[in-house]
């Protein structure tokens, strides 16, 4: 299975987040499309995003879930933070200042 980058979408309810799981042939992962909004605490440096109710219905586990990104103050990290109730689950960082 290829996992595509996280998605982050801006409408009328705020900042979403979705992780878009798909099949190398393009088809999508029968378990895709999980994430949730930004609360209303953000800043442009950091986010954090509780998962939503189709969330909890597609992944019961997950329904305590919240996905962090967060950019340093010198803008060369980005880390990616998993929480789930409440506990460190996964924390990648990515160093923006070497390009792929």
């Amino acid at each position: 299975m290829k996992i595509n980058p996280e998605r982050g979408t801006l409408d009328e309810n705020g900042l979403l987040l979705k992780h878009d799981h798909r099949h190398e042939d393009g088809t999508p992962d029968k378990v895709t499309l999980y994430g949730g909004y930004a609360k209303t605490d953000g800043n442009s440096l950091v986010h954090s995003f509780p998962a939503d109710k189709h969330t909890a219905e597609l992944i019961p586990a997950a329904a305590t879930n919240e996905w962090s990104i967060i950019l340093s103050n010198d803008k060369k990290t980005l880390s990616y933070i998993l929480k789930r109730d409440g506990q460190l689950r996964f924390h990648a960082d990515f160093d923006l200042s070497k390009p792929l």
